[in-house]
């Protein structure tokens, strides 16, 4: 049953990484990201400059701020589709914005897997590289400084059963 929720978990941070990641009219068949800290691809870039030309944006970022990064349409139809993805797993998730963080809310329907954080800390470990890519691709395309990726798993009602922040390793 450990196990089970391991992959579950495991499964679910890697889509969770790979639609995050992606730009929003490339297939995923075509890029070759690597497994261990996404990238974020001429082509990304280029679409997401497509999608924010409506936007206020400066030199130093496709996007003025994470929550404008984290309501555009392109990272909104990537939630779409995840939601759909994690319907009938147990989980749910949620993209949020403060500041210069961009925050990750899973809410576990799982009893096993709320009695047990021992598991959601080690899986979330085991992806931390991928979510250090992610604060590596809000730097090139969010103007702010010291961005910051929020995971956090909490039950139905709302307790948090645990939480980390990623950031850029110096």
């Amino acid at each position: 049953m450990k196990n089970k929720l391991i992959a579950l978990c495991l499964s679910s941070l890697l889509m969770l990484s790979l639609a995050a990641c992606t730009g929003g009219k490339e297939s995923p068949k075509t890029e070759t990201p690597n497994s261990s800290t996404p990238a974020v691809t001429e082509s990304q870039v280029q679409s997401q400059e497509e999608e924010s030309s409506n936007s206020t944006t400066n030199s130093a970022g496709l996007y003025d701020s994470i929550e404008e990064f984290v309501q555009s349409d392109a990272i909104q139809q990537q939630m779409k589709a995840m939601k759909s993805i994690f319907e009938g797993t147990g989980m749910a998730v949620e993209l949020k914005a403060d500041r210069n963080k961009m925050i990750y809310c899973f809410t576990i329907e799982n009893e096993p897997v709320k009695e047990n954080p021992d598991v959601l800390k080690s899986t979330l470990e085991s992806q931390s590289a991928v979510f250090e890519g992610i604060v590596d691709m809000l730097k090139v395309v969010v103007n702010v400084e010291n961005p910051v990726v929020v995971v956090q798993y909490q039950d139905t009602n709302g307790k948090e059963l645990y939480s980390q922040e990623l950031q850029e390793q110096k």
